[in-house]
């Protein structure tokens, strides 16, 4: 719990030398991080958003990165926990993400039962990759009943 703790603390210090001079908007710096390979500089930026509208967004491209140690360490159960906090506040994304990591058991158990539930609160908030996922999971009937 104390070098989460201590990762967190750190990558919040990270925030303010993210953003350039003029008030770059975080989640900007955050994708242009990503893009020019800056990585871990990324999921900085994107782990110290804990308020406001992007903050599910944020949590969810900083869970998915730990989910995968997509230019992280990977912590398949820490970017679970930030995947369902950011899930819970209402994030489409992390909806879908959660979903398909617990449908196929990346960073923790399968749970197809829970994995589906939140592929389909992804689906119904709008999502399309949730939609196609659910769809294939239906028709292959590996996880999901035939509808």
């Amino acid at each position: 719990m104390f070098l989460v703790l201590r990762r967190f603390a750190f990558l919040c210090a990270l925030l303010p030398l993210a953003a350039n001079a003029v008030g770059e908007n975080p989640m900007d710096a955050a994708f242009d991080a990503y893009h020019a390979g800056e990585k871990p500089r990324a999921f900085g930026i994107w782990s110290a958003i804990l308020a406001g509208p992007d903050a599910p967004a944020a949590q969810a491209n900083a869970g998915r990165m730990l989910l995968y140690g997509d230019g992280v360490p990977a912590d398949g159960p820490q970017g679970r926990a930030i995947l369902t906090a950011a899930a819970e506040a209402g994030g489409v994304a992390a909806k879908r993400l959660l979903g398909e990591a617990l449908v196929n058991g990346v960073g923790g158990p399968a749970d197809g039962g829970a994995g589906l539930a939140w592929l389909t609160q992804a689906a119904e908030a709008g999502d399309a990759d949730a939609a196609f996922k659910l769809v294939v999971l239906r028709d292959q009937g590996e996880r999901a009943p035939r509808d």
